[in-house]
């Protein structure tokens, strides 16, 4: 169930207000009823949306999903019964084996009552603007929605390992540097697919969060390297070697250099984070 609507959002443009700041606050802030697809461009400061969840049956297990791949921190509060704050955490700068849900996506377990029950949702992410779907799920629903995804991927990154072999193959029976080339394009764009799905924070580094937030920022660029030195492969049997391969090679150089700027840069991140 899509719950977008159902929330009220405020931006912190400072960022550093914690659920004890804003909570008590709810009367005299702006909130504003969220719209579908809305987007926020966040730069140093966190959104916070207020939800109206319940009553939820006791008898199974809710779950809320913050729909959007690669968000940096998604945090869920909630009262206890003696009035504390009690918090949830995930994204990209929590290692995913300590989030409360391992998953592709940041999902929190929600607690079951009789009656409705506020929940504070705090999400932080920069560069890239944020526009979370905020999804209601139960055990059953959930469950089929995991088994499905990951049936679907497991398809799509199947076809794609059976590019990369038979790519290598070829460049190893030809002694043809296109195929390799190929071979370490295909390659970079199936590990974009992997970072930005979930699928290497879930299954390859959980417990790596700044790795699961550089990489993939670093192989973006380097697949700016690999396609560069793709096309360099299939144009110089036709075209003479001159100013266009050393433009196609300076531009390949850019990738590589992109990709250590950007790990230097996320590295400093989640150094100051």
């Amino acid at each position: 169930m899509d719950v977008t609507t159902q929330a009220q959002w405020w931006v912190d443009t400072s960022g550093r207000l914690t659920v004890h700041d804003v909570a008590p606050r709810a009367d005299t802030l702006a909130l504003r009823r969220a719209v579908d697809a809305q987007t926020h461009r966040l730069g140093d400061g966190a959104l916070w949306q207020r939800l109206q969840l319940g009553p939820l049956p006791a008898g199974e297990r809710w779950y809320l999903q913050v729909s959007f791949h690669g968000i940096d921190q998604a945090s869920l509060y909630h009262q206890d019964s003696t009035g504390r704050w009690v918090g949830q955490h995930a994204g990209d700068h929590v290692s995913v084996a300590q989030w409360p849900l391992r998953d592709r996506l940041p999902a929190f377990a929600l607690q079951p009552d009789d009656r409705p029950r506020e929940y504070w949702l705090r999400i932080a992410n920069q560069p890239i603007p944020v526009g979370a779907q905020l999804l209601l799920f139960n055990e059953t629903a959930f469950t089929d929605w995991r088994n499905t995804s990951y049936l679907l991927l497991g398809a799509y990154f199947g076809l794609a390992l059976l590019v990369i072999y038979l790519s290598a193959l070829a460049a190893r029976q030809y002694a043809d540097r296109a195929f390799a080339a190929y071979c370490a394009y295909a390659a970079s764009m199936m590990m974009i697919q992997v970072c930005f799905m979930g699928v290497g924070g879930l299954f390859l580094w959980p417990q790596s969060p700044w790795w699961n937030n550089a990489a993939p920022y670093i192989f973006t660029m380097l697949s700016c390297t690999t396609a560069t030195l793709l096309v360099r492969e299939v144009v110089r049997g036709a075209a003479p070697v001159g100013a266009l391969d050393r433009f196609l090679q300076g531009w390949a150089a850019f990738g590589v250099v992109g990709a250590w700027v950007m790990s230097c840069g996320q590295a400093k991140t989640s150094f100051w984070h």
